[in-house]
């Protein structure tokens, strides 16, 4: 019989993301996931894989793979790589 595949660790998302404890929604998580999801369509649109940013960025690959899971993603970060992506973007805040 073949192995049985193991079943992925669901990790709170406040701890994947080192969201503040009080923090009571999930709103900041979904925001930066859509902002990491737009990144990498835009890089398959333009047929960049990740090893090829992590060299444009100077990273290894696997620092570009954790950033795009949310571990210890900055705005600096987003704004590096969608430069290097040759695209912009916007942030706004807004009052909850």
């Amino acid at each position: 019989m073949g192995k049985v595949p193991k079943k992925k660790k669901r990790v709170p998302v406040k701890d994947l993301l080192g969201l503040d404890a009080r923090c009571s929604d999930d709103k900041d998580y979904l925001l930066l996931r859509e902002t990491l999801l737009d990144l990498r369509k835009i890089m398959i649109k333009k047929n960049i894989s990740k090893s090829e940013l992590a060299r444009r960025l100077g990273v290894s690959r696997q620092a570009v793979y954790e950033k795009f899971t949310g571990k210890n993603t900055t705005l600096e970060w987003i704004q590096k790589v969608s430069a290097s992506l040759g695209v912009r973007v916007k942030i706004s805040f807004y009052n909850i």
